[in-house]
């Protein structure tokens, strides 16, 4: 699929949607992602507070849930 494509042109890590995501969950989930990861929070961590903090706002799994990260750095 598209993953694998991604892996071939060089990238070591991935995140990506199981299925159609808010775009408000989305938008913030991503955002605090970036902010955990300047702060210095390996990928698998950032990831796992920025879903936390979403789930916080919406309790439905489709809105924190949905993203997955893949590849050997995370």
């Amino acid at each position: 699929g598209l993953n694998r494509a991604f892996f071939y042109a060089g990238a070591d890590s991935l995140i990506s949607s199981l299925w159609r995501v808010s775009d408000v969950a989305s938008a913030i989930t991503m955002k605090r992602f970036y902010r955990y990861l300047a702060e210095g929070y390996g990928r698998a961590a950032a990831l796992r507070r920025a879903q936390l903090l979403v789930k916080e706002f919406f309790d439905h799994p489709a809105y924190w849930a949905p993203f997955k990260l893949i590849g050997a750095r995370q």
